[in-house]
């Protein structure tokens, strides 16, 4: 931090810098301001029996300064804390709004699990990423559609009707998208042989499927 302060400081002085032409002063007593530091680095949280060492969480002497080095910067060394926010951000990144494709297909099984839904996954090119035998319902993921996208997509949907004698299809895409692009999204629901489609959004699936289980109980 007191490096990157020289360097603002540096660069609103003269414009930028030149570390050749402008030097940095360091500071009197640098050494033992690093070695307290690194001793504060090492810490850990007390022992129990119940507790991974910070040596087997990441066995990697480079990944291991890394993660100190941020516990210190950003938690005030509180190890916990750190993993804490590691492991929300991956939880927000499957259900927040900037979801990849992997954390879509993630969420889609994670929905079909908790309702106990037989699935068979399938990521071969000629058909769709899943198939839910009790619903009779393909469900392929996408994260973006383009004009040759659909050309791509729309024979899966297509051959899987044809194969699987679907009841129903659904083309599922993130949270995200705006009401204008998710209206063209929904444009190929129009394509022929494919009145059993339904596009929707990610955050919209439990309650599709509730739908279908309905239906399915109902005759």
């Amino acid at each position: 931090m007191w490096i990157r302060e020289q360097l603002a400081e540096l660069s609103r002085n003269h414009g930028g810098y030149d570390l050749q032409v402008h030097a940095l002063l360091l500071p009197a007593g640098l050494d033992e301001i690093i070695l307290n530091r690194c001793k504060q680095l090492q810490i850990t949280e007390p022992v129990n029996p119940l507790q991974v060492s910070i040596e087997e969480l990441f066995p990697d002497p480079e990944i291991r300064a890394h993660a100190l080095q941020r516990v210190q910067l950003l938690h005030k060394g509180d190890l916990h804390s750190y993993l804490h926010a590691l492991v929300s951000k991956e939880r927000d990144s499957l259900t927040g709004n900037s979801a990849t494709i992997m954390d879509l297909i993630h969420i889609c099984s994670q929905k079909l699990g908790r309702r106990n839904l037989r699935v068979v996954s399938n990521y071969n090119a000629n058909e769709v990423d899943f198939w839910i035998p009790g619903l009779s319902l393909g469900i392929e993921v996408r994260d973006a559609i383009s004009p040759n996208d659909c050309e791509d997509l729309l024979p899966i949907l297509q051959n899987t009707n044809s194969s699987k004698k679907t009841r129903f299809l659904a083309v599922v895409c993130p949270d995200d998208l705006s009401d204008l692009m998710f209206h063209q999204w929904r444009e190929i629901e129009k394509s022929d042989n494919l009145s059993n489609l339904s596009v929707i959004r990610i955050g919209d699936l439990g309650v599709y499927l509730d739908k279908l289980t309905e239906m399915m109980k109902e005759g």
